[in-house]
Order: structure tokens, then sequence, then C-alpha cells
């Protein structure tokens, strides 16, 4: 019998795995098998997350500011009856430290703010 410590091995997995029954065998195939789908999950992430990533730099390089798409995902994605809570909060936070939000032209008009030339 095999030990760590001063505690005999079939003590220690008795001890530390309790809900495995007595089949410690299942178990630890179980474990394996757990951590194998584990580690395919986070290779699809993997994958997810550059598919993610080459979106929002080929937006980025349209002109597209980073910080500000992840903003907006965040506000699209927040529960709808919080986001009023939000709106005021930030309005009176970015006020307190001298960033008031002020209207910005769109992002398609032209330097005179009143959009694109209308066609005579």
């Amino acid at each position: 019998m095999t030990q760590t410590g001063n505690i005999p091995a079939a003590k220690e997995e008795a001890a530390g795995l309790k809900h495995a029954g007595s089949n410690i065998t299942k178990l630890k195939e179980d474990i394996s098998n757990g951590v194998k789908r584990i580690n395919a999950e986070k290779e699809k992430r993997t994958a997810c997350n550059e598919q993610i990533a080459a979106i929002k730099s080929d937006l980025e390089a349209k002109g597209v500011h980073k910080k500000a798409l992840d903003m907006a995902m965040t506000y699209m994605n927040m529960d709808p009856d919080k986001r009023e809570g939000f709106d005021i909060a930030y309005d009176i936070v970015r006020e307190a430290i001298g960033l008031p939000v002020t209207a910005q032209g769109d992002l398609f008009e032209g330097g005179d703010g009143k959009g694109e030339a209308e066609d005579a």
C-alpha cells in the first residue's frame, strides 16, 4: 500500500472523494474523460476568440475604435431594466471627472454636420 504522508492511500482516496463510492477506477476514468472534454472546449474557445479578434481588427481597420465597440456591445447585452440607471450614473461620473457627454456629429456626416450631400 502506497502512502502520502502518514495517511494510507486508500484512506486518502476515501476521505478526499467521499462521493465516489467504492468504484475509484470509474471516478478516475470520469475525471480523465472530463479533462479531455474541458481541453477540447478550451481549443474551441481559442478558435472562437481568434475569429472574434479578426472581426474586431477588420472593424478597427475601417475606423471603428475597438474599445468603443466593446463598450457598445457591453451596453447592448446589459439588462434593459438596468440601462437607465447605468446611463444616469455614466453621465454623472463623466461630468464629475471633467468629461461631460457632448453631442458628437454622426460618424458619416461631413465636417459641416449636415450629413452627406443630397442630390439636387
